[in-house]
């Protein structure tokens, strides 16, 4: 069975690029998605569903994060391959980006501060 994995995109509230450029810091805007892969994560600031294109806080290692832009495509491909040995067997599956479904919108310093 060889299915695409396919990651939700963020909610249509999500500012579009540069929309809140204006508005003071980025790290007291709100965050309206937030995805995550072992202890890495991105926390998005705006999207362009046109580009399929995020401004976001990425922290890839533990407090080594920046802003920046990250396409929404990579995320989507990204598989880290894992292996798991069951006796004599070992099998290798792939592990992936998620999105936090249950995520409630907070400022980006309110996300860093609860790490």
């Amino acid at each position: 069975m060889n299915t695409k994995y396919s990651l939700k995109r963020p909610p249509a509230n999500t500012p579009k690029l540069y929309e809140t450029e204006e508005k003071g810091s980025a790290y007291q805007q709100l965050v309206y998605a937030h995805y995550f892969i072992g202890s890495a994560d991105w926390y998005i600031l705006e999207y362009s569903p046109e580009e399929d294109l995020a401004f976001c806080f990425a922290e890839i290692f533990a407090d080594c994060g920046e802003l920046g832009y990250t396409s929404l495509a990579e995320l989507e491909a990204m598989e880290i391959p894992q292996k798991i040995i069951l006796g004599s067997i070992t099998k290798t599956f792939p592990v992936r980006v998620e999105y936090e479904s249950n995520w409630v919108p907070k400022t980006l310093q309110g996300c860093l501060a609860q790490r």
